[in-house]
């Protein structure tokens, strides 16, 4: 679920010009981690696993609080993404 959602973000991002941040996000997936839980209502942290070449930079891009809207876009209406963090993709 996650890779098919990964190319839905890689198209909005294309199609906002930004095929840079689109292409660093080629092959990544991510897990999602519930950090609160009050009933029918879940917090979680995205760990987005990236390539290696491209952990650095995008661990410090401007877009993040792009990327967290569009991720929150496509999470489920009773879960809220509190944020997310990049990880190496060892796979």
């Amino acid at each position: 679920m996650s890779k098919e959602n990964i190319k839905i973000v890689q198209n909005i991002l294309k199609s906002k010009n930004k095929y840079n941040l689109a292409i660093k996000l080629q092959d990544s997936y991510y897990i999602s981690r519930i950090t609160e839980s009050m009933g029918e209502w879940e917090n979680c942290i995205l760990d987005i696993f990236v390539h290696p070449n491209y952990y650095l930079e995008l661990k410090s891009t401007s877009e993040y609080q792009e990327l967290l809207e569009i991720f929150q876009g496509l999470s489920d209406s009773n879960t809220y993404i509190d944020g997310f963090e990049f990880k190496i993709n060892t796979k």
